[in-house]
């Protein structure tokens, strides 16, 4: 009864590997919040997750960014344990670039592929005008990549007694290679364009089995209206099947509501089709975010589907503020020496501490002021930009009117700006 139950688990693992074209250390979906949208992700890639899809993802991160993901495939069906595992994080250094490490583990008691990744990436070219993204940014990542097979005692056994090549070799191999990847922003427009596994590694026990390369390209639309949407285009160069097999669309769409509280997201491809969703909670200096998959095979049926989860940190940035340079002094000042006869106030630095205590108001702060107050020049002159043409309501409308404010930026300055007509 165990061998059939052995034998059972080798076929739903062969066959998982058969509607992924039976590939080795493939992307078996690294990012619940991608793999919602039918893993179309090239062209998005804004969080630490990039590292898996496209490492030129991650330069257009401001802050530290942390994700770790669990799947269980095929819930329900009998006998049959898998489990995918991804851990990544990206830290941004100013003027240089943003770092990265990524983390995977799949398989199970039977098989398991393990890959570490190093990252890096950087801005190559800005030129972002008012309310208009022109960049592109580069990215690369070294993988280590190693697979092990778990040979029983009478598989051992069988292998001395036929001389089998295969398993007397070993049970495990390594090797290393790397990922390149470029994305463009221009308008609402994003291109991105990634090449996986680069150097096609040999990680054969005895005959040669080369890891294909994978090259996507995506593109991606971002409405007005808090939705994105798009395609990846995925071709792995492997050896063997038709160009069907190596080919794969993705197609999806993802939308926010709240302020970029929640949101919901779907798509598809030649293999599944997947709903998402994910929810955002402001935990003080810190942004976390929760992510869900539902994903559906088109190859494997007698399941009820595979369940993601991940959760993610960033760190909300706090704009410095400068010191007063008075009390600065007093500080400095020894304990036995007497401090000046302190000056009245004049009347210009009351302004000046009153206008630091009260909130900005965004139909009138000048572009220096709202820098200031956590703005970036890029996004404080889009407010500008907006404003002239209707002035904002409320503060919400920035994150459905000014679409370079993310929701980590506009939590940062929410509790900082207001909104006042002009009389």
């Amino acid at each position: 009864m165990n061998n059939c139950k052995r034998l059972l688990v080798i076929f739903v693992y062969i066959s998982y590997l058969y509607s992924f074209s039976y590939s080795a250390f493939k992307n078996y979906g690294w990012s619940t919040r991608a793999t919602g949208m039918g893993g179309v992700f090239t062209a998005i890639s804004d969080d630490s997750s990039s590292i898996f899809y496209n490492p030129a993802g991650t330069a257009k991160m401001e802050s530290p960014d942390a994700s770790l993901m669990y799947a269980k495939p095929f819930a329900g069906l009998e006998d049959v344990s898998l489990g995918l595992m991804s851990l990544s994080y990206i830290q941004p250094i100013r003027d240089i670039g943003t770092f990265g490490l990524g983390i995977t583990d799949y398989g199970n008691n039977l098989y398991k592929e393990d890959s570490i990744m190093l990252s890096y990436s950087k801005k190559i070219f800005n030129k972002s005008k008012l309310y208009r993204n022109n960049d592109l940014s580069a990215g690369l990542n070294l993988k280590y990549l190693n697979h092990k097979y778990s040979w029983d005692a009478d598989t051992l056994k069988r292998a001395v007694e036929y001389s089998d090549p295969v398993i007397l070799a070993g049970s495990s191999k390594s090797a290393f290679t790397g990922d390149i990847g470029f994305l463009y922003n221009i308008k609402n427009v994003s291109l991105g364009l990634s090449a996986l596994n680069i150097s096609q590694p040999d990680v054969g026990l005895y005959f040669e089995d080369k890891v294909p390369m994978e090259v996507r390209f995506g593109s991606i639309y971002h409405f007005k209206s808090n939705t994105i949407a798009g395609f990846d285009i995925s071709y792995r160069n492997q050896e063997w099947g038709e160009s069907s097999d190596k080919l794969n669309l993705h197609i999806g769409a993802e939308h926010w509501f709240s302020n970029n509280k929640f949101a919901l997201r779907t798509g598809a491809n030649k293999q599944e089709v997947s709903l998402g969703s994910s929810l955002n909670q402001n935990l003080g200096k810190l942004l976390m975010r929760v992510d869900y998959a539902f994903v559906w095979s088109l190859v494997i049926g007698d399941n009820y589907g595979t369940h993601r989860l991940s959760v993610s940190l960033g760190s909300i940035l706090t704009p410095k503020v400068a010191e007063n340079k008075q009390s600065q002094i007093l500080k400095q000042q020894p304990v036995n020496v007497v401090p000046k006869k302190e000056e009245k106030p004049q009347q210009k630095d009351i302004n000046i501490k009153q206008k630091i205590s009260e909130k900005v108001n965004i139909n009138t702060a000048s572009v220096s002021e709202l820098i200031q107050v956590g703005f970036t020049k890029v996004q404080a002159d889009a407010i500008v930009l907006q404003r002239t043409k209707q002035p904002f309501n409320n503060i919400d409308e920035l994150m459905s009117r000014v679409k370079e404010i993310p929701a980590k930026k506009y939590l940062e300055v929410k509790e900082k700006i207001s909104v006042k007509f002009k009389l």
